[in-house]
């Protein structure tokens, strides 16, 4: 339920005091008798909560949120659209019929209150203190103050001729607007605050006032009064089309006053408290009720229908405006800035498009539903089989955007006969009654065969095989004969059928128009039944196209592949009418055959066997005889010439190398383990084989290339110097190791010397290209290791000077002999020399050994000579420096 925002009860006026009071309390005392809004927050406006009636009633009800302002009085446009004067946001808003919202159609003086249209259009609204009438036309020009006003208006009502009359509370009197914005201040003198009044369409106005009488004012103005004070002012005042005028007092009660001045007090009672009243233009009388919210409806006998609709419950309805018809009510929430419409059920139009179809003994209704449902959903449909005497309910189904249903008996209940003619009546229900009847249509039960059934066709060469079930219904007289169409109905021929398995052949091979059927030409083919009545109804269409089977292919090539065979051809050059919807091959001649599923390239299609026809793998170096034909619907088409091919075995190549290497240094030896190449060459990989150069170069040099440091004492403390010896010759310090498996651990390597790593892979063809050399690494001893021990220290450096680096010992290698000793490895040989003396080579602490020079001398020949002599120089030269770098520098240069 939609929740609205309350607002204070109004009240009535009291007598206008001085001008300048009534300036300073002009809204105090307003508000003792008009409703003041209060609510701060504004609802989102538009379509709100449907309140359903219940199934019986014949209204449905739907609220709309409207502005601050609230809704004071509501006024209807031919169009349909509520027009709403908002009192405390000075505007006039409106809600089209369909639900549009419009919160300001207009902003016009302060306060709004009575508001009316025109059979044009033109909408008119009274405002309270301004004293001013302004006026909306139909195309929406706004005139804010049209006429201004000697008093307060309040109320507003208009006559067929277009004068405007307004209740003046404070001038006690109704001021009369003629349609030229002429103003007749006191038209009417009433004696009494006028609060309501309702214009006769015959002429003359009544007024309901402040104490409770009430007053007619006839066409010059003229008062009589037609009740007296009862000290309870009445809820509202309204005027039917031949001039009777109903008053609603607070009690409940109704007054009818005839326009001959009859007054029937109690006329009419309603259940609870009324808001408002208004009457349509058949003189039915509306009038809202609250707690719980609804509109009760009185007859114009007087008969109340107290729940003629059902507002949302917590609703207080007050003003109440209906069109002429009595299809369309709005009203105003006293409590809430809400509008409600409430729209009567009407019975639903005339179903459409009624169409009926003669069976056997039986009546095929078609029609569309009903253009409108009258406000209310369509709970059914009758049918009437005489014209509207009789009617039955009918369910139909819905086939195609229409309505279908079947009738096998009449509306009075007898079966259908055939060969009886019928008037056929269709309508409609909703909760409102029953719908407009329909046009009749007069049908009669089908007498000729039904359609044949389940019609089938498969293409033939140069014929068309058809298939189908007789007729359910032979329409009360046997089938004597069939008829076939191949253009879709347009000609037919007769044709001789055989029953085969309960159904009913026939192959055609000329078209229903004499003409031969052509391979690949489709036809749409239809079958009706014959009997002594005349023709069927006709089958459903079905296409159908004469075909063979396909040609052959073209063009085929077999190359042998590793235990396997390559296929190319070309696609049929005719399908035979009938698209190709496989290929077959066979290895053995065509004696038997497998499925294949060819793909396409550049061209042409190609297909890879591994298998055999009859199932078994192809082996490499057997002749295969391959054929290939192509499959459609109607069958394998003609075999290729046939093409005799071997399976061959790839040659064996030597592998890859292996991959990712690993070392992991030891004492004397290092753990080294590597993958299996990406590639095997064809053939298993039998052995690995590792080898470890000595690194004698600078980093990333080979063996043969080797980088010495020597120790030297000078000055205060030992001084590194570089000497490059290098080698043209392969060293012979090479080490290796050999196994099929991913891991081995080469042994006999010097502690202290670097060492590179390479892999190689063995199988049936070859050795592979060595794996790059992996990083340098130097075996190390174990602390209180093997021969010599650790090396004796080098004193640290003497401390006038900045202390250099710190330097690390290393195992020096054994003495020099001048001869390099060999140890042979592999497919290569090492070889390893010592500096003369034994002497421990120096590096910087922390100085990693790997991608250093080498720790140890390593060198063969002449070479070693000159890098000795070299070195000698050297030294010889450093001593001289140091003692001036000393002096010179605060940190002594390493190199």
């Amino acid at each position: 339920m939609t929740r609205w925002p309350t607002r204070r009860p109004e009240r009535r006026p009291t007598p206008p005091g001085p001008a300048a009071a009534r300036v300073r309390s002009a809204r105090s005392r307003l508000a003792a008798w008009v409703t003041v809004l209060t609510a701060a927050a504004v609802l989102p406006v538009g379509l709100a909560t449907v309140v359903a009636p219940p199934a019986a009633a014949a209204t449905a009800a739907t609220d709309f949120t409207m502005p601050a302002g609230g809704v004071a009085r509501i006024a209807l446009t031919p169009d349909g659209s509520a027009y709403n004067t908002n009192a405390n946001a000075n505007t006039v808003s409106r809600v089209t019929d369909d639900g549009v919202v419009t919160d300001v159609v207009a902003s016009v003086g302060s306060m709004p209150m009575g508001i009316v249209a025109t059979a044009d259009g033109t909408v008119y609204s009274a405002q309270y203190l301004g004293k001013t009438i302004a006026k909306i036309d139909p195309d929406g020009h706004v005139t804010p103050a049209w006429v201004s006003l000697p008093y307060n208006g309040y109320s507003l009502a208009i006559d067929p001729d277009g004068n405007l009359y307004t209740a003046n509370p404070g001038g006690q009197n109704v001021s009369k607007v003629a349609p030229d914005g002429t103003v007749t201040a006191n038209w009417g003198p009433v004696g009494a605050q006028a609060v309501f009044l309702a214009v006769d369409p015959l002429g003359g106005v009544v007024t309901a006032n402040s104490n409770g009488s009430l007053t007619r004012l006839d066409a010059s103005g003229a008062a009589t009064v037609l009740r007296g004070a009862t000290g309870a002012m009445s809820v509202g005042v309204a005027a039917g089309p031949d001039g009777t005028a109903y008053v609603v007092d607070p009690n409940g009660t109704i007054t009818r006053i005839s326009h001959a001045g009859v007054v029937s007090p109690a006329w009419a009672t309603v259940p609870r408290a009324p808001g408002g009243i208004a009457v349509d233009g058949d003189g039915d009388v509306y009038v809202s009720l609250a707690s719980p919210g609804a509109i009760a409806k009185i007859s114009p006998d007087g008969t109340v229908n107290a729940s003629w609709a059902l507002l949302t419950p917590t609703l207080q309805p007050g003003w109440v405006a209906v069109n002429a018809a009595g299809t369309r009510l709005w009203t105003a929430g006293l409590n809430t800035i809400g509008i409600t419409r409430v729209v009567e059920y009407l019975p639903p139009a005339a179903v459409g498009s009624l169409a009926v179809t003669g069976q056997d003994a039986a009546l095929a209704v078609s029609f569309t539903a009903p253009a409108s449902d009258g406000g209310s959903v369509v709970t059914g449909y009758e049918v009437s089989t005489d014209g509207g005497t009789t009617w039955a309910a009918v369910s139909p189904t819905t086939a195609g955007g229409r309505l279908t249903a079947v009738l096998t008996a009449t509306s009075a209940g007898n079966a259908l006969v055939n060969g009886t003619t019928y008037d056929v009546v269709v309508r409609a229900l909703n909760a409102a009654g029953t719908g407009a009847a329909s046009a009749t249509v007069a049908a009669t039960p089908a007498t000729t065969p039904g359609a044949v059934g389940a019609l089938a066709v498969t293409g033939r060469d140069a014929a068309l095989e058809l298939v189908f079930d007789a007729p359910v219904s032979t329409g009360g007289s046997p089938v004597t004969g069939y008829q076939v169409s191949t253009d879709g109905g347009t000609t037919w021929a007769a044709v001789t059928t055989a029953v085969a398995g309960g159904r009913l052949t026939a192959t055609v091979s000329t078209a229903s128009d004499g003409s031969a059927l052509v391979n690949g030409v489709s036809y749409d083919v239809v079958v009706r039944a014959l009997n002594a009545a005349g023709t069927g109804a006709a089958s459903a269409t079905v296409a159908a196209t004469p075909a063979t089977t396909p040609g052959a292919v073209g063009a085929l090539a077999v190359t042998g592949r590793d235990a396997a065979l390559e296929l190319v051809f070309d696609a049929p050059a005719s399908d035979g009418g009938s698209v190709v919807t496989g290929y077959q091959v066979s290895t053995d001649g065509g004696t038997t055959w497998a499925a294949v599923s060819p793909t396409t390239a550049g061209g042409r299609l190609t297909v890879t066997l591994s298998t055999g026809s009859a199932g078994g793998a192809l082996v490499n170096g057997t002749s295969y005889d391959v054929v290939v034909r192509a499959v459609n619907a109607l069958g394998a088409g003609a075999v290729s010439g046939t093409v005799a091919a071997a399976p061959v075995a790839p040659p064996v190549t030597p592998p890859g190398p292996p991959t990712a290497v690993a070392v992991v240094p030891g004492d004397g030896q290092a753990a080294v383990s590597w993958a299996p190449p990406a590639v095997d060459g064809g053939a298993p990989v039998s052995e690995y084989t590792v080898v470890a150069s000595p690194e004698v170069g600078g980093s990333g040099l080979a063996a043969g290339v080797g980088v010495a440091r020597v120790g030297v004492a000078g000055g205060t403390g030992p001084r590194v110097m570089r000497a490059m010896a290098v080698a043209v010759a392969v060293a012979p310090g090479d080490r290796s190791c050999t196994t099929s498996g991913t891991s081995c651990t080469v042994t006999g390597l010097t502690n202290g010397m670097s060492y590179r790593f390479a892999v190689t892979a063995t199988n049936s063809a070859g050795t592979s290209a060595p794996t790059a050399f992996a990083a340098a690494v130097v075996p190390l001893a174990a602390a209180g290791g093997p021969a010599g021990g650790p090396a004796p220290a080098v004193p640290a450096a003497e401390p006038p000077a900045p202390t250099p680096a710190p330097t690390t010992a290393v195992p020096a290698a054994p003495p020099a002999t001048g001869t390099a000793a060999t140890t042979p490895a592999g497919p290569r040989a090492a070889a390893a020399a010592t500096g003369t003396g034994g002497a421990t080579a120096q590096r910087p602490a922390g100085e990693p050994a790997a991608g250093r020079p080498t720790e140890s001398l390593a060198y063969t020949g002449f070479p070693v000579l000159v890098a000795l002599l070299v070195g000698a120089l050297l030294l010889a030269g450093g001593g001289l420096a140091l003692a001036a770098g000393r002096r010179r520098s605060a940190s002594p240069a390493a190199d």
